[in-house]
């Protein structure tokens, strides 16, 4: 899976995009039970643009990759 192609192919704007990653992103996911413990699921955010996850109110990490 390339993901530069996949996010390239969406043509998002960096207007659509939060500047902070939480999970009212129409692109996160939560990090599934076996992943982590129940107490720091809601931690982290899984970017299903950049197929990997952010720490919680952070940066937009597809904002801030090369992609966008």
């Amino acid at each position: 899976m390339n993901s530069k192609k996949e996010f390239s192919a969406k043509k998002l704007e960096m207007a659509d995009l939060p500047k902070y990653c939480d999970f009212t992103c129409p692109h996160a996911s939560f990090a599934p039970n076996d992943a982590v413990g129940a107490c720091r699921r809601e931690m982290a955010v899984y970017c299903t643009l950049l197929a990997k996850y952010n720490n919680k109110n952070a940066r937009c990490a597809a904002r801030e990759s090369k992609f966008g």
